[in-house]
């Protein structure tokens, strides 16, 4: 199932969207271009069912879902957190892939290409050449081309006593940078981080470019990466 989302970005300056792509949203209207002039971006969230052990099958219902939301015109597709394993870090390792060069961000290029769309790939478990396994985002631009690859900086660990406990760092590694892309539309950024860190990421962004702070108001938090 995949929300489509409209989006104004304004002619003369960069624009800032986040996207964290979790497998719950939160959605809203965003500003509506013919009141603000700018120009107009169709965006699709695509939420997919919990994904079990079968990669391939995971694969292949995120690339129907790409499929479908290019269909109904979207420009722009994001994919949810960790979409192609079960949310377990004991299985991180076992789904880990290069990327680029895996089965999932072959899928994405393929996709993308397909659907002319911009497709923001979620995260999938990266194995990187360090031997290590990172929880990584790849962007691909309409001709198929990775255009940018993001790191989940601020790992999940949570220690509820008597209650729940999850560590991602049990197996995953974090980053360490902000990601932003260069669109047709504007700038984009992809983080992951904590509430704590919103004033950091911004300061950071500001730096990259993404300067308007008419557009900073007007983030749009889709579910967030804690």
């Amino acid at each position: 199932m995949s929300l489509l989302l409209k989006a104004s970005f304004g002619r003369r300056s960069a624009a800032l969207a986040v996207f964290a792509a979790t497998s719950h949203y939160s959605s809203r209207r965003l500003t509506n271009a013919a009141e603000e002039g700018g120009d107009l971006l169709r965006v699709a969230l695509c939420q997919l069912k919990a994904p079990g052990a079968d990669k391939a099958a995971n694969i292949k219902h995120a690339e129907a879902e790409v499929k479908a939301a290019a269909a109904k015109g979207a420009q722009l597709v994001v994919l949810p957190e960790v979409w192609n394993s079960p949310y377990a870090a004991s299985s991180f390792p076992e789904h880990a892939e290069l990327v680029p060069g895996g089965e999932s961000s072959t899928m994405m290029a393929e996709a993308a290409r397909n659907g002319r769309v911009w497709l923001v790939g979620g995260s999938v478990p990266e194995r990187g050449e360090d031997g290590k396994i990172y929880n990584t985002c790849a962007v691909f631009s309409p001709s198929g081309e990775l255009v940018a690859k993001h790191r989940k900086v601020h790992l999940f660990d949570i220690d509820v006593p008597g209650r729940i406990t999850f560590r991602e760092s049990d197996t995953l590694t974090g980053g360490d940078k902000v990601t932003v892309f260069d669109t047709p539309f504007g700038k984009v950024a992809r983080p992951s981080l904590k509430y704590f860190a919103l004033f950091y990421l911004i300061r950071a962004l500001l730096s990259r470019g993404i300067h308007d702070s008419r557009h900073l108001r007007r983030v749009a938090l889709t579910g967030w990466n804690f």
